[in-house]
């Protein structure tokens, strides 16, 4: 039998800031058909994709936005963050061009963002379908330092006009109004459903089935922020962490436990409040414990569908570092959230596929 041609090719451009972008992306990524080709471009680490995206791709290590300037997990540093911002603005019609030619060279059909802007003036120009997938993009994360950066506002204004230029909008929860696209559709969350492995995490770890466990989920700078006194009061509770963190939390590492496994085995999380570890907890029905980001456009929004949610809480930053955790774990482990529905990924999918047979929308 004759193999069948590929349709085409889809671009996807992810922004390298944290992995949250990247994890989103990687479910709709797997959800795409397969006799379409897929080429990933992204400055989030390689490995991720690769274990994440169930489906062939090509990867291109190439940033298309530039994301927050971060030496920690609290703070931005924001001439950093502007300046870059200014540097890829100015060449942002050198760039457009450039990327257009290299869409039409390569069959691309239909160019995703999450959430870099730029990519969808080359589409443009190539005359080929933008998607967006996004609950927040850099309208807002740049909106407050607009009020009194000449730079910040000149990007704002820019990257509102980019946006306006994408044919779809896939809007997920905990999301802004993002009213500059023309068109938009809201989708669910974007996010993993686990299957409980709390039996195979007791017995490897030789614990009481009656122990608490609970996942710190801090982000790329792992737990090291914390003190370790913070922990050891509770000899009922077992801390796990994917990142490096102090004794006594428990490193776990990709290649022997699945994320959305252990998440679902947990009896509560304390992380920051970003939309991937939020959504999973939502979608996972584990209660969540965060802590403020007023430096981050989009911790209003999280926080605010966190608290309608009803299965999280926020403890201070102060108290995140130097405890007591006591009282927001004791809330953890009464509270019963409802699970959320997580099927985003899957409608997401459909649309990329099915807007290159009605481009105009």
């Amino acid at each position: 039998m004759a193999k069948l041609s590929s349709p085409g090719t889809i671009a996807y451009y992810v922004s390298g800031h944290g992995l949250g972008h990247a994890s989103r992306a990687s479910q709709v990524m797997s959800l795409l058909p397969h006799q379409w080709q897929l080429i990933v471009k992204s400055s989030a680490p390689k490995w991720f994709f690769h274990h994440e995206v169930s489906r062939p791709f090509e990867l291109i290590k190439e940033a298309q936005d530039a994301p927050p300037v971060q030496h920690d997990n609290f703070n931005i540093d924001w001439n950093a963050t502007l300046s870059e911002g200014e540097r890829l603005l100015a060449e942002s019609d050198t760039r457009a061009e450039r990327e257009a030619q290299w869409l039409v060279d390569n069959h691309v059909k239909v160019v995703v963002c999450d959430i870099p802007p730029f990519p969808i003036r080359a589409a443009e120009l190539a005359g080929i379908p933008s998607i967006v997938t996004a609950n927040f993009t850099w309208v807002e994360i740049l909106r407050d330092q607009a009020e009194s950066s000449k730079i910040a506002s000149s990007l704002v204004e820019a990257q509102r006009d980019l946006y306006s230029r994408a044919t779809l909008a896939l809007r997920t929860p905990l999301s802004f109004p993002m009213s500059y696209f023309p068109r938009m559709k809201d989708i669910p969350l974007i996010g993993r459903s686990g299957s409980s492995i709390r039996y195979r995490l007791l017995k490897h770890f030789n614990l009481p089935p009656r122990q608490r466990l609970v996942l710190v989920y801090l982000g790329i700078w792992g737990g090291k922020d914390v003190r370790p006194q913070v922990l050891t009061k509770r000899d009922d509770i077992t801390f796990f962490s994917f990142h490096d963190a102090p004794d006594p939390i428990v490193s776990l590492h990709n290649d022997q436990w699945t994320f959305p496994d252990v998440l679902a085995s947990m009896d509560a999380v304390v992380g920051k409040p970003g939309y991937g570890i939020a959504s999973e907890c939502m979608i996972n029905a584990i209660p969540m414990i965060y802590y403020p980001r007023d430096e981050f456009a989009e911790y209003r929004v999280l926080s605010d569908g966190l608290q309608e949610w009803g299965g999280a809480t926020c403890m201070s930053r102060d108290i995140l570092i130097h405890g007591p955790w006591d009282d927001s774990l004791d809330w953890a482990f009464g509270a019963t959230p409802e699970a959320t529905n997580g099927d985003g990924a899957r409608i997401a999918a459909e649309q990329i596929v099915s807007i290159t047979r009605q481009p105009d929308l």
